[in-house]
């Protein structure tokens, strides 16, 4: 079982977050390589892909990035999360492509805007799309 965090090892990530990128810049720099980096191997965008490769190790990191007192820091940090949903939501909108996993990960990841509303007088489920388009009883495929 992992011990609770404390005190001490929050300063100890948050000092290693400050000295990985110092320069907003650099970030900026090393953020972009990644999204082409997965570009051009046909993957996904994730938040622990993304934390891994600007070489956290956890997704913590990005919240004390966005935490700094430079709010360079938490536009750059706003920009990617809304990048990797884009791509999510995106893979909402292809048919014939299985859903599940785009919308567990927008419900979880994305969670002040995108949630599910239960019609208890139908019986259904109506996903609400973070743009307000509603979809009633969407078929979720297994993946």
């Amino acid at each position: 079982m992992a011990k609770p965090a404390n005190k001490e090892s929050n300063q100890v990530n948050e000092r290693i977050t400050n000295d990985l990128y110092p320069d907003p810049q650099k970030l900026s720099e090393k953020i972009e390589e990644y999204f082409e980096d997965r570009d051009n191997k046909n993957k996904k965008y994730t938040v622990s892909g993304l934390c891994y490769f600007l070489g956290y190790s956890s997704r913590n990191a990005l919240q004390d990035l966005k935490a700094r007192k430079d709010p360079a820091y938490a536009w750059l940090v706003e920009r990617a999360y809304l990048r990797m949903e884009e791509q999510k939501h995106e893979g909402l909108l292809k048919p014939g492509q299985p859903t599940a996993g785009f919308i567990f990960d927008l419900k979880n990841v994305h969670k002040d805007d995108w949630k599910d509303k239960q019609d208890e007088k139908e019986g259904g489920v109506t996903i609400i799309f973070k743009s307000g388009i509603e979809r009633d009883n969407v078929e979720v495929e297994e993946q």
